[in-house]
């Protein structure tokens, strides 16, 4: 979970107000995948969390695949895709 800029987190919190919450970021393997990618989308959606990002593995590139989506009009639409590793790369890049 990442929150909104200037948000600090109360650790001794589990549970979140979603007015707080920028974006929601899984990590989803094989088994859990479809629910993560398709169930959740509409659980996120509807309190208003801003972004919902899922990472995925690629076997092909052995990296993990991350697809962005922001809620537009109540509904996520993808708004890119990167590599794990080119997050890295644009933080080295920042410093």
């Amino acid at each position: 979970m990442a929150f909104k800029l200037g948000h600090k987190p109360d650790l001794n919190i589990g549970t979140r107000a979603a007015a707080d919450v920028w974006a929601v970021i899984e990590a989803v393997s094989k088994v859990s995948e479809e629910r993560d990618a398709a169930e959740k989308f509409g659980a996120y959606a509807e309190p208003g969390i801003p972004n919902y990002w899922i990472i995925r593995r690629d076997t092909v590139e052995d990296d993990g695949v991350i697809s962005m989506h922001e809620l537009v009009g109540g509904a996520y639409k993808i708004t890119g895709t990167r590599l794990v590793s080119q997050l890295a790369e644009s933080a080295d890049d920042a410093r």
